[in-house]
């Protein structure tokens, strides 16, 4: 039996707490056979507008292939996997500093399926960062975004940004595929 570290026990936590978060987003979501939403024609978005994180090496999107992105984003940190409470299988998410790159397997296939910024020294490509105000959000993204009890959810193409707020303050950022509805 290993016992862990107060670090690693807070940093546990941490994960657990945005993955209830993320089971909650995904609560009541349904999945087609192929485990992706089909899409109207009137719905389908160009691709090219969909949220991406940059990291020095390059961009990672959701639904990236996820071995090209664990590439690009480098030697991880630590890695963790647990049962999926959105997918079939499990949740392998791949530790770095300042942010996570959680993977799933879809259609036989590991994607990228979110990535969770963890602190303030990583932003969005737009510049949005833990600890930001609400009011630089809304400069950054616009009103155009369902509300829901704190969290503030953008989407482009078949990609989410989706941000936490507490008292006016950014206090998580999350980028999420439209997986299911």
């Amino acid at each position: 039996m290993r016992i862990l570290s107060y670090g690693k026990m807070k940093r546990l936590m941490c994960v657990c707490l945005v993955v209830v978060l993320a089971c909650i987003l995904f609560a009541g979501c349904k999945k087609n056979e192929g485990g992706r939403e089909k899409e109207s024609t009137s719905e389908k978005k160009n691709v090219n507008e969909e949220f991406c994180f940059n990291t020095a090496n390059g961009n990672i999107k959701v639904n990236m292939n996820a071995e090209s992105a664990l590439k690009i984003a480098g030697e991880y940190k630590d890695y963790f996997e647990m049962a999926s409470c959105a997918f079939d299988g499990l949740d392998k998410i791949y530790m770095y500093s300042g942010f996570e790159i959680y993977v799933n397997e879809i259609d036989g296939v590991e994607l990228v399926t979110r990535i969770v910024l963890t602190d303030d020294s990583v932003m969005t490509k737009e510049g949005l960062y833990i600890g930001a105000g609400l009011d630089r959000m809304v400069d950054l993204y616009g009103n155009d975004f369902e509300h829901s009890q704190g969290m503030y959810v953008y989407q482009k193409g078949s990609t989410k940004l989706i941000v936490g707020v507490a008292a006016e303050d950014v206090v998580s950022l999350e980028y999420a595929g439209t997986y299911g509805k």
